[in-house]
């Protein structure tokens, strides 16, 4: 058991680590510009001068050290904050007891960027924040209590006034950041216990719904053996349609409930893409052929020999997931294509360095504009679906779409009546 201080130590939320390896090199070109541009204005002096730059070779290396080992993230950013709050209690320092000629306009300017470290701290942090926040509003503390007791005798009451405001008005920041926090923590276990009560109450009907759905494809199955005569065999047969149908809808319903856990896991690991794509695509020709269908899979050609392979043939990520997302847009275009093809496209994304374009085409009877806004919302069956008879639990794009969500990429459909109908999943190579 985790003992309760260990919940007041510091720690980097690894879901922020891709955020934070973005923000940092961002903010350290923004200090830098900052540096030169006002070199000649600077309101510390010499402070200023050697503060900033220091300041974004801090963020530099942080960032660098966090890509290269992200188990020393927590370390990479207790160094940022200690810089970051250092600097800025430097200058509180010089402006509260070697006052420039500007001191008052540079103290309010500091006491605006301290809840930027507030925030950084909160946003950053998964624990600690509340713990770095009040240890550098303790340094404030200690440095304005201390003008305050012994104030200059050419003190303008604007200053004293400054002073109090920033003793008044910083705690409120870091009261209402960590409000936020615990009330976001407290919905993320709301949210938790309702999942938990779904999956209990839909394990309970599964289990109480596939006991006597088994029972009965068994006996189905058990009358099929037997000489029937036409009439009977069909009847035997609609029951085994039922049967098959109901178990679908249980096992889709179930799929789309795991995917509303907020701790559904996402594994992290290599796959080859086009061989992914490949066995997919071979697992569903017996069904189109069985449709009079063609299943066509247009893949990149392989690397040149002496060349090395392309990055889809080492992908980062979730190789279940990603089939399965690509396994539901194919039982898609097979349910609602008549005739024609269904062309299964993989390429790379025209505009976006490492990532895969993966694209399903059909000759079905297309989708309307205002349908298509909706068709990855769940239990959404369009009336030409509807009126055909089509099965079906309009769960299977829902699902997709959720599944691509969660593995970083984008889905979207492109589709003319009467002409067929395109979805397209862009993908990252790593995912995160």
């Amino acid at each position: 058991m985790t003992p309760p201080w260990r919940e007041l130590l510091p720690a980097v939320d690894p879901l922020q680590r891709p955020l934070l390896l973005k923000a940092l090199p961002l903010v350290a070109t923004v200090t830098l510009m900052l540096w030169l541009l006002d070199m000649p204005h600077l309101l510390t002096g010499r402070w200023d001068r050697l503060g900033l730059p220091v300041l974004a070779a801090v963020m530099i290396m942080a960032t660098l050290l966090m890509l290269r080992r992200p188990a020393w993230s927590t370390p990479a950013m207790l160094c940022v904050m200690a810089a970051s709050g250092l600097y800025l209690q430097g200058i509180v320092y010089l402006n509260l007891f070697a006052p420039t000629a500007n001191h008052l306009y540079s103290l309010l300017s500091t006491a605006q960027f301290m809840p930027l470290f507030y925030l950084g701290a909160f946003a950053g942090f998964q624990r600690g924040a509340p713990l770095l926040c009040w240890l550098q509003f303790g340094g404030l503390v200690v440095q304005l209590v201390a003008s305050l007791m012994h104030p200059r005798l050419d003190e303008p009451n604007l200053l004293m006034q400054a002073k109090t405001g920033i003793l008044l008005a910083q705690p409120t920041f870091i009261l209402v950041l960590t409000f936020m926090v615990r009330l976001r923590r407290e919905l993320a276990a709301r949210e938790r216990e309702h999942h938990e009560g779904k999956k209990r109450l839909l394990a309970m009907l599964s289990h109480e719904i596939r006991g006597p759905l088994q029972t009965m494809l068994s006996s189905v199955g058990l009358l099929s053996t037997r000489t029937l005569d036409a009439s009977s065999t069909r009847a035997v047969q609609r029951l085994e349609a039922v049967a098959a149908q109901l178990d679908r809808h249980l096992r889709d319903l179930l799929a789309f409930n795991q995917l509303d856990n907020p701790d559904l896991p996402i594994e992290h690991r290599s796959y080859d893409l086009p061989a992914l794509v490949r066995t997919s695509g071979e697992q569903h020709q017996p069904q189109a052929r069985q449709q009079g269908l063609e299943l066509r899979l247009q893949l990149p050609a392989e690397a040149p020999a002496g060349q090395p392979p392309h990055p889809w043939h080492h992908a980062q990520g979730d190789p279940d997931r990603v089939r399965q997302v690509l396994d539901n847009l194919l039982v898609n275009a097979l349910k609602y294509t008549p005739r024609g093809r269904i062309t299964v496209t993989l390429q790379a994304h025209p505009c976006r360095a490492g990532w895969a374009c993966l694209s399903v085409r059909d000759t079905g009877p297309g989708i309307d504009a205002d349908e298509q806004a909706r068709i990855f919302q769940p239990f959404v069956r369009l009336a030409e679906a509807r009126q055909g008879g089509r099965e079906g639990s309009g769960l299977g794009l829902a699902i997709a779409a959720r599944l691509t969500d969660r593995l970083g990429g984008e889905i979207h459909v492109d589709s003319v009546p009467g002409q067929g109908s395109c979805f397209t999943v862009n993908l990252p190579l790593n995912l995160p």
